[in-house]
């Protein structure tokens, strides 16, 4: 791990916190898998669209397959329970990972 990526994912960590002292988020320590990245704001995850998931006030840390980079994530749910973990990469990008726990 370089500088800029230690830099970079301190900076989500100092975030992170900002989130539960500021907002009443729940960090948790989710094993996820990263699924997908695209310019719809939904995919797929286990069968299931995430066009239905709600956020829940609960968030975790995922790394991208891309660069390896660490993300601060939230996590939503969908109807059938099913939880995933997203976030807008940049304008109009959007990332994707399953939930493994």
């Amino acid at each position: 791990m370089d500088n800029l990526e230690k830099n970079r994912a301190i900076i989500q960590f100092q975030k992170g916190i900002a989130k539960v002292e500021s907002l009443g988020f729940k960090f948790v320590p989710y094993s996820t898998r990263f699924v997908h990245v695209g310019t719809e704001h939904h995919c797929v995850i286990k069968g299931s669209s995430t066009k239905n998931g709600k956020r829940i006030n609960e968030f975790c840390y995922g790394r991208d397959a891309d660069y390896g980079q660490t993300h601060l994530l939230d996590v939503y749910e969908m109807p059938d329970g099913i939880k995933y973990a997203a976030i807008e990469r940049s304008m109009g990008v959007y990332a994707f990972w399953e939930v493994l726990d």
